[in-house]
């Protein structure tokens, strides 16, 4: 039975139709896929923006950046908030400010400095946590600036003495950020 020309007619088309679907499908798709690449480009863009933003505003912080530098130097005199200065600060001082028991201090001592520095670096600790965990940043974005600290918290004096810190305190979150470097965990 040979088709008359209608049915091969609509045999043709229904083949253009098919065809026709199938490529703009794919089209479709390739176009999903490249959409869905630049907005991870873009997703990605703004985590690098963000952990930058959140390092500039921990070294713009007088307090934290103290801290810092208490981990880098002894002896140093630092800018008190309230006006003033610090007689120098060693790293002895420095870490007897961050004992978890006999906590009075005596007036004039630099130890409520010190601990109020920080306090101020792990809680800057604790944001970058919270933001690695949401996926607002990537810890990779942080990692290498952050590691020469670590590596100084991390030290054989100090990581028994922080680590009680932070328990003590409640900083969970910035011990859990600092369980994310190498330098920490090996201690």
């Amino acid at each position: 039975m040979l088709l008359d020309f209608k049915d091969a007619f609509q045999i043709g088309a229904w083949v253009v139709a098919i065809v026709g679907g199938l490529v703009a499908a794919s089209k479709a798709l390739t176009e999903l896929r490249r959409s869905n690449e630049q907005r991870r480009e873009d997703m990605r863009w703004k985590q690098a923006e963000m952990a930058k933003k959140c390092l500039d505003e921990m070294r713009s912080n007088s307090l934290a950046q103290a801290a810092m530098k208490m981990l880098d130097w002894s002896g140093l005199t630092y800018d008190l908030p309230s006006g003033g200065q610090t007689g120098p600060i060693d790293h002895k001082t420095r870490r007897s400010a961050l004992r978890t028991a006999n906590t009075v201090f005596n007036p004039g001592d630099p130890d409520p400095f010190i601990r109020h520095s920080f306090d101020a670096l792990f809680d800057n600790f604790e944001r970058l946590e919270h933001f690695v965990r949401i996926n607002l940043i990537k810890f990779e974005d942080v990692e290498q600036p952050l590691s020469y600290y670590v590596a100084k918290l991390a030290g054989p004096e100090e990581r028994p003495l922080i680590g009680s810190y932070l328990l003590t305190y409640g900083f969970q979150s910035a011990q859990d950020f600092l369980n994310r470097f190498p330098q920490w965990r090996a201690a």
